[in-house]
């Protein structure tokens, strides 16, 4: 029996809530910002803290990546005392930004120090890619039939949701889209272009499992972004491809070239009107209503800020009036929430921070696993940027989970890459005695 961290075993479960799970799912009696991905990521935190305060070992490198989470919450904690400090506010409008945020906290702290051995983070990462493949999944069979099997999921015990009806199929043109198991289209492609990289990562280095297994989950994965007829998708899909293919290695990078075009035409031929109903709303850009909206969220947007420019009016605090004042970017929702300052600490912790990292990381020439991971979470920072233009991004708890997955993934990188003197001792044993602990079977996908 391999001896696996229990909080290796929570974090799975963490994620595979969190990614196949219907988005508008909670636990009912905890209220509408208890989704169980959530809870568990507290559990997390508060398991973390333990194991800091009763054994002191000291916190190996990890890249920067606590210092980045860190910020996060300096940057929310000071909104928010603004906020309070202003009394125009209420700490009850924030409750679900901080529960998310605890979340994410959670899953990074774990990635980063109780996955002892490469393989601990990869039953985490492969746990993700394959939760993701399951909403993938779910895509198919809503865009070739009537069904939704993300009606069954919804329908587990304990649990409820906190939104009156789901639209799993949005018109665009001659097609449809669809969501899988996330709250809009826009989440489903976003998170499955973003969650690509890792996917390839697995399926070049996770030796565990069938090679089968692990181009199936990424074609599950990949198919998000096409079932989904989403421009930010597209955009996102793009820019990562090019940075895995700067990144990878050069007989991975011919792969890659010689595979894609064969994926892209087998996708375009089972998926009809796809790629003309893409090219159409690319080509009617300026006539789009979503976009002329995006444009007219910069006045309200400026209106706001210049209110509270440095802190913003509190963190989670901003709730549209109506369909028109909901901001299609995270930029500007940032700027409306947590201030000029606060927004320039996040974007600092969760785009621009792993990327130095992950480019730090790749020059002090690594093996080709720990570069192939640096350069999938460099992948995902260049995407996030971009997602953060399109749409209002973490207000889609999976897209807190992908920066969770790659800022945590990135310092686990760094950690392996360079153990700490307890490690070197043991480089299979815990990190941390109460993650130690054996855990019960679990069937790894």
């Amino acid at each position: 029996m391999n001896r696996v961290p229990v909080l290796v075993r929570l974090a799975q479960l963490q994620v595979l809530v969190l990614f196949a799970l219907p988005g508008d799912v909670v636990v009912g009696a905890l209220g509408g910002a208890a989704t169980p991905a959530t809870l568990l990521g507290l559990v997390l935190v508060g398991w973390w803290l333990a194991s800091a305060l009763i054994e002191d070992r000291g916190l190996p490198s990890a890249g920067g990546m606590r210092l980045a989470i860190a910020t996060m919450w300096f940057a929310t904690l000071m909104s928010t005392l603004a906020m309070v400090r202003r009394g125009d506010g209420s700490l009850d409008a924030s409750d679900r930004w901080l529960m998310t945020l605890g979340g994410v906290t959670g899953l990074v702290l774990v990635l980063i120090d109780a996955t002892p051995r490469r393989t601990d983070l990869y039953r985490i990462l492969a746990t993700a890619v394959f939760a993701t493949a399951v909403s993938g999944a779910v895509g198919v069979v809503q865009r070739l039939t009537d069904g939704d099997p993300s009606s069954w999921l919804r329908r587990l015990p304990g649990l409820s949701t906190n939104t009156d009806t789901v639209a799993t199929r949005v018109p665009r043109g001659a097609v449809d889209r669809v969501v899988g198991t996330a709250l809009h289209p826009i989440e489903f492609g976003v998170v499955a272009a973003l969650v690509t990289p890792l996917a390839l990562h697995l399926l070049w280095f996770d030796h565990r499992r069938a090679l089968w297994r692990r181009g199936l989950a990424l074609m599950g994965v990949a198919s998000g972004v096409v079932l989904s007829v989403s421009r930010s998708a597209v955009l996102v899909a793009v820019v990562v491809g090019v940075v895995v293919l700067i990144t990878s290695p050069a007989i991975i990078r011919l792969d890659l070239l010689a595979v894609t075009p064969v994926a892209l035409g087998a996708v375009l031929a089972t998926n009809p009107g796809t790629f003309s109903a893409l090219s159409d709303s690319f080509a009617r850009l300026g006539e789009d209503p979503s976009v002329t909206a995006r444009l007219d969220d910069l006045g309200l947007a400026g209106d706001l800020v210049a209110r509270h420019p440095w802190w913003g009016q509190g963190s989670g605090t901003y709730l549209a009036v109506d369909v028109f004042a909901i901001f299609d970017n995270q930029y500007l929702l940032g700027a409306v929430e947590h201030g000029l300052i606060g927004l320039g600490l996040i974007v600092g912790a969760t785009l621009i921070a792993p990327m130095g990292s992950a480019m730090g990381l790749r020059r002090r020439r690594p093996d080709d696993a720990t570069a192939s991971l640096a350069g999938a979470v460099l992948a995902i920072s260049a995407g996030s940027i971009v997602a953060w233009a399109t749409f209002d991004a973490w207000s889609f708890p999976r897209f807190g989970g992908v920066a969770a997955l790659a800022m945590g993934s990135l310092g686990a990188a760094w950690r392996l890459h360079h153990p700490s003197p307890s490690q070197e001792d043991d480089n299979d044993g815990p990190v941390w005695l109460l993650a130690s602990d054996v855990a019960p079977p679990l069937v790894d996908p």
